[in-house]
């Protein structure tokens, strides 16, 4: 639903649905097990014209998931627990649940004064993810009955400046600053055990509780600064510095540069060649960690240690070459290419690391990513046709 006046413009829409396939199904066939979703979207945005230079914008939007986690049949339970028969609770009656909510809205002001374009925007952002065991299948059949409740509430702020210098140079700059405050909250059942010749043998068919619990505020800064230069009518270089500073969980800072040139060969032929460098952070609302000693002598052990999650991760660096070039062959037609080629130390990737189905990030010692991407673009008088392709390697 939408509308507009002279001054204002909105729009509202939404979704709602429910499945019987919700995550990936643990089985074949039509008819997957416990793996039932309800869920739904909204959005909304609002703009209005404080003068003919300045507008205002707000906008924002929920997402709320349920979902079953999907059972697999006919498996063995390794655990014993007080006053349950195995026999009488098969893998197929577990009923583990995945909810996730996402909340936003974002402020913006923007507006144009002589030479100087502008945007300051403030958003806020709150993520949770919520995991709820089977209190019973869990601990018979991993040893474990883990409570997971992850949240991220961020606030943050931006500003964005363009300021048209000359004919020649546009001079870019801004910052960023941002708070996250993650709560992760861990309450897990599981068993007394020791290991004896290398295994892993169950003291006690009584669980305990553990809870391990975590609280910090993360803070992301920025800054940044650059330059179109247009050499002549056919030559632009773009290039400029950032500046990141992380502080939190790992605290961590990188100057990251980049240089970008344009050239037109012809009024159908445009080339681009650039490097730049990138600081990406892990995700912090995803992190998930545990304290070792918590869990010494219990099922969350093998070979004697603990079974646990005390890795954090650090933010990624990546080298990044580009060159490519966009050719029109007709009036109508029109061929692009891009090739790219970019190395990363400490890249940033994800899994699933515990029994929980939470997929938290860490790092690899250094990745390599190349590739090609290729575009051909048909625009009809009525019509658009567009075909892609793309090959991409990585290791």
């Amino acid at each position: 639903y939408g509308g507009c006046g002279t001054n204002y413009s909105y729009y509202a829409t939404g979704y709602y649905q429910q499945s019987n396939l919700g995550l990936s199904q643990a089985t074949p066939g039509a008819t997957p097990i416990h793996d039932f979703v309800h869920e739904g979207q909204g959005f909304g945005y609002f703009s209005y014209q404080l003068s003919p230079f300045v507008k205002f914008s707000l906008f924002g939007g929920i997402e709320v998931n349920n979902n079953q986690f999907p059972n697999w049949p006919g498996v063995t339970p390794q655990y014993t627990l007080a006053g349950v028969n195995p026999a009488n609770y098969p893998s197929t009656m577990l009923n583990e649940n995945l909810d996730t909510r996402t909340y936003f809205a974002v402020a913006a002001l923007q507006g144009t004064s002589g030479k100087l374009d502008y945007q300051l925007a403030y958003a806020t952002h709150y993520v949770t993810i919520n995991f709820l065991p089977d209190p019973i299948g869990d601990l018979i059949y991993l040893g474990v009955a883990s409570s997971v409740f992850h949240s991220d509430y961020a606030n943050q702020l931006t500003g964005d400046f363009v300021y048209h210098l000359s004919e020649a140079h546009t001079l870019n700059f801004g910052f960023y600053a941002g708070e996250y405050g993650v709560e992760l909250d861990d309450t897990s059942l599981v068993f007394p055990a020791t290991v004896i010749n290398g295994q892993l043998v169950q003291t006690s068919d009584v669980p305990i509780t553990v809870i391990d619990n975590l609280n910090k505020i993360n803070w992301l800064l920025g800054l940044y600064a650059g330059d179109t230069w247009r050499l002549t009518k056919k030559l632009s270089l773009i290039y400029g510095v950032r500046f990141d500073q992380m502080l939190g969980f790992v605290n961590d800072n990188a100057f990251t540069p980049r240089l970008n040139a344009l050239y037109q060969a012809s009024e159908t032929l445009a080339l681009h060649a650039g490097v730049a460098r990138y600081f990406q952070t892990p995700e912090f609302g995803a992190i998930t960690t545990r304290s070792a000693s918590a869990f010494a002598g219990t099922t969350q052990m093998i070979y004697g240690y603990p079974v646990t999650i005390n890795y954090l991760p650090v933010a990624e660096t990546d080298t990044y070459f580009d060159v490519g070039g966009v050719k029109r062959l007709s009036p109508h037609l029109v061929y692009s290419t891009d090739g790219y080629f970019f190395f990363a130390d400490n890249e940033i990737d994800t899994g699933q690391l515990g029994e929980t189905p939470i997929y938290a990030p860490f790092n690899w010692k250094n990745g390599r990513n190349w590739g090609v991407e290729n575009s051909l673009t048909y625009n009809g008088k009525n019509w658009t046709a567009v075909l892609n392709y793309t090959y991409s390697m990585s290791e």
